[in-house]
This record gives C-alpha cells, sequence and structure tokens, in this order.
C-alpha cells in the first residue's frame, strides 16, 4: 500500500515538473464569461434541488393545517381554559 502511494506520489511530482507554462492571458471579461454561466448553472441546480424538497413540505404542512382545522371546527363551541 505504502509502495503504490509512493508510486503515485513520484509520477505526480514528476508530471507537474514537466509542465510548461502556458502564456495565456485571461483577463477580467473572459473570468467573467466563464464564472458567471458558471454560478448560474449552480444557482439553478439549486433552487432546483430547493424546490423539489420546500414543495412537498410545503404541501405537508399545508394539509395538516387543514385537518388541524377541520378537527378544531367541533371545538371552537368551547374554547380552552387560560392558563396562568
Amino acid at each position: 500500500m505504502k509502495r503504490a502511494a509512493l508510486t503515485l506520489a513520484l509520477i505526480a511530482l514528476l508530471s507537474l515538473s514537466l509542465a510548461q507554462p502556458a502564456h495565456a492571458y485571461l483577463g477580467p471579461a473572459l473570468i467573467g464569461a466563464i464564472f458567471g454561466p458558471l454560478f448560474a448553472v449552480i444557482g439553478g441546480v439549486a433552487m432546483l434541488l430547493g424546490g423539489l424538497v420546500w414543495y412537498p413540505i410545503r404541501r405537508l404542512r399545508a394539509r395538516r393545517r387543514a385537518q388541524a382545522d377541520a378537527a378544531n371546527d367541533g371545538d371552537s363551541q368551547n374554547p380552552p381554559p387560560d392558563t396562568p
């Protein structure tokens, strides 16, 4: 196990030492063009997952509230006693 980890570390070190610089300039407009849509997609996925979780919970809460209101309609003649 240690030998495999050492071999992997040596391969990674060797590949990093042989890398050549790209000599490329990424200006602010290009960075905005890359990260803007990326953040939009991440936000869209987050909103999608949030909607898939929140709306069933909201529907369940509304159903329980309606059931509680229906159960309490018979109790409206006898209000609960005041508690100190």
